[in-house]
């Protein structure tokens, strides 16, 4: 909040000196790099040097640790811990590798998809030349 006069409302303004911001919201240590349109729930703690990219929603109570990287776009669950050094992409937010591994075989479902109705096709012709299958005797 800003005072009639121009200076930061004491209520709201940070007491620490040692470059991180803390209010009744949460913490963001030092220099952590936040771009354009993130949102920030009630409670969360960015440790310092983390990197998060535009339009990032991070959920109550979330801890994003030292040198974290959440890819823009992406989604932190609430309580949800974010470790030292990792990086995250997607909604929910998962590792990158998982990420673009799921990303890769999301473009593989129309081929997937021709295969299977190739394969049942098949069964169902091979099926038909074997006619039709007498009861089996125990």
């Amino acid at each position: 909040m800003i005072s009639p006069a121009g200076q930061p409302d004491r209520a709201t303004r940070p007491e620490k000196t040692d470059g991180s911001a803390r209010g009744s919201w949460g913490r963001i240590g030092r220099h952590v790099v936040v771009a354009a349109q993130t949102g920030f729930s009630g409670g969360v703690v960015v440790e310092d040097y983390a990197v998060i990219g535009g339009q990032v929603g991070i959920g109550d109570k979330a801890r994003i640790e030292s040198r974290a990287v959440l890819g823009s776009g992406c989604g932190i669950l609430s309580s949800k811990i974010v470790r030292s050094g990792q990086t995250v992409w997607g909604t929910p937010a998962r590792p990158l590798k998982e990420h673009l591994e799921q990303l890769a075989n999301l473009a593989r479902l129309p081929e997937m998809r021709r295969e299977l109705a190739d394969f049942k096709r098949r069964l169902l012709h091979l099926e038909g030349e074997a006619g039709p299958r007498t009861a089996q005797r125990s």
